[in-house]
């Protein structure tokens, strides 16, 4: 709870004046049984027909005040939730940006939209019900037992025996309702999760007939939602009924205590009803502390999940002996890396050792799992080493921020991210300041202008969710073009033309040996007649870096590389 309310700041003003208004609204609703009562004694008992119009225009106004003073209280309440939610999704959108690669997978994708959506919701709603209700319902009933026992000691008994059966089966109910919560929460994550993986691979599923499969898995985990709602629903749609039949003995046991007590003359005929309608008091701030418990468990399991992202360490930070960083010039060494990923048996990198030199290209190769992406992405600090060092320019990444680090480098993935906006927009997206002119230069030299010009609007086309109303081949040729206007020291490109044809790649080819003059460079890539010309070819295997040299040295040693290449081109 800490990690959450620590984030977020209150306006004291705000419960000085949500606290104003609650006392008014229940002053007015307590007023109203004590005027009631007023009226019974002087109109019908003393016959001062002229005290009923006039105590009558008196609860007119208490009324009112009590509706104007749970108006103000609802409007208050709920600018302090939405504004409370509003600071609680941006902690967690900060908190997620700074997490590494382990943060990340521990979560994964879709528990964490969840978490920044649904569970902030379910806060924002519990928030906001709880200071109109959670608030009013204390008080409320604290007023109606005070009354109750100055105006009729003798009806309080049967307080003293329903209320204490009231508590203890919501206490049952609320410890019960928390577990199911926490269980509906992590079994919806797991729907989320299914729902998309099924989504991002409705091509391959279809492709091989697995509609049935996917089917069968999402429907048994659905079923195991339904079945905890279920067991919930029951649990709290049989409080309420619950409670109804204590209110009615209640009630009966007032009314029969009460009548006894006006028999025997210790009480007064308006005593009574002002005692029967303080119990209504009373039993109706039961019934909203009732509201509000059916609210509480998925609150608490939804401030739970996300005190867990709060609260989370942060496996990657920047030191405190952080070093500022010139303009790189481009040496990158690796020394004795080692790396392994959370509860991995094994390393995926075991003591792995080079250097790129200023404008050197480096190609990484092997085989799918040989660590070629997590070397990247230990140069990129998305994880974090084991063991070793990571130097650009003699300095260890570990002493640089992540943001200087990263400014250094431009990357081309294999799968590409656009977000929704125009074309010229995202070519100027890795870089700031960038003229119209020079990101048509980029576009240019990646091949993608042609493609370009011929869309809808040019330049200023609106992309869609990532770039989903252009073909994957201009989707690939956008990032190599964002990357160039980028202008970065260094580059990284992984698999940066698997998804363009023979022709296009022939033209890319041609612009990133132009963009890679000068700049130290890492290419990953299965088609070795993408790094042929590399100056140094990296061959690893299992987390090993097997060979080391360019081309015609490997062709020379004739080992695992020259194996690849002939079965490629021979």
């Amino acid at each position: 709870m800490n990690q959450i309310f620590s984030r977020v700041k209150f306006k004291k003003k705000y419960f000085v004046w949500l606290f104003t208004f609650l006392i008014i609204a229940i002053a007015g609703e307590t007023a109203l049984p004590t005027l009631m009562a007023e009226m019974i004694e002087q109109g019908v008992v003393n016959q001062a027909t002229n005290s009923i119009w006039l105590l009558a225009g008196g609860m007119v106004l208490v009324v009112l005040m009590a509706f104007v003073g749970n108006m103000l209280v609802a409007k208050i309440s709920s600018r302090i939730a939405t504004l409370f939610a509003r600071d609680v999704r941006k902690a967690l959108f900060d908190k997620v940006q700074s997490f590494s690669g382990q943060e990340l997978d521990k979560f994964g994708t879709a528990s964490l939209i969840t978490r920044t959506t649904s569970d902030v919701t379910n806060l924002q709603s519990f928030l906001s019900a709880g200071l109109q209700i959670g608030m009013l319902a204390p008080l409320m009933m604290a007023a109606g037992v005070v009354l109750v026992a100055v105006t009729g000691g003798e009806t309080s008994s049967v307080l003293v025996f329903t209320l204490p059966i009231l508590l203890i089966a919501m206490t049952v109910v609320l410890v019960l309702a928390t577990r199911y919560s926490k269980a509906l929460r992590l079994t919806l994550d797991k729907i989320n999760r299914i729902f998309l993986e099924i989504l991002q691979g409705v091509r391959v599923i279809r492709a091989f007939n697995k509609q049935e499969t996917e089917k069968a898995r999402f429907g048994q985990t659905n079923s195991q939602y339904a079945d905890i709602s279920l067991k919930n629903n029951r649990l709290m749609g049989g409080m309420m009924p619950f409670i109804q039949v204590i209110f009615g003995l209640t009630t009966i046991g007032v009314m029969a205590v009460g009548a006894e007590a006006v028999a025997k003359g210790k009480i007064t005929v308006s005593a009574l009803v002002a005692n029967s309608q303080y119990v209504a008091l009373i039993l109706g701030a039961i019934v909203m502390a009732a509201f509000i418990i059916s609210f509480f468990p998925t609150a608490f399991a939804s401030m739970s999940r996300i005190g867990e992202v709060l609260g989370i360490e942060v496996k990657i930070t920047d030191g405190d002996d952080e070093q500022a960083m010139t303009e790189a010039q481009g040496t990158v060494t690796f020394k004795d890396v080692t790396f392994s990923y959370a509860d991995a048996a094994e390393p995926v990198l075991k003591d792995i050792s080079f250097t790129s030199k200023p404008g050197q290209v480096t190609a990484i190769i092997g085989a799918t799992g040989a660590g070629k992406t997590t070397l990247i992405n230990l140069l990129m600090r998305f994880y974090e080493i084991n063991d070793g060092q990571i130097l650009v320019d003699g300095v260890d990444t570990r002493q640089m921020s992540r943001e200087q680090l990263r400014s250094q480098f431009g990357m081309v993935l294999q799968d590409t991210w656009l977000f929704e906006g125009s074309i010229m927009e995202n070519l100027q997206y890795g870089r700031e300041n960038i003229s119209h002119d020079q990101a048509i230069s980029a576009a240019k030299m990646a091949s993608a202008h042609s493609f370009i010009k011929t869309q809808p609007g040019s330049y200023d086309m609106v992309l869609e969710n990532n770039g989903e109303n252009i073909s994957q081949g201009e989707r690939q040729l956008l990032t190599i073009a964002r990357a160039i206007a980028a202008n970065p020291k260094m580059l990284i490109l992984d698999e940066a033309t698997s998804n363009v044809d023979t022709y296009t790649e022939q033209l890319i080819q041609k612009a990133m040996a132009k963009l890679m003059e000068g700049r130290t460079s890492f290419v990953i890539a299965h088609r070795l007649s993408t790094i042929k010309d590399a100056h140094v070819i990296l061959y690893m295997e299992k987390g090993d870096i097997k060979e080391v040299g360019n081309h015609d040295e490997l062709m020379a040693l004739d080992g695992k590389y020259a194996s690849l290449y002939n079965s490629q081109f021979v």
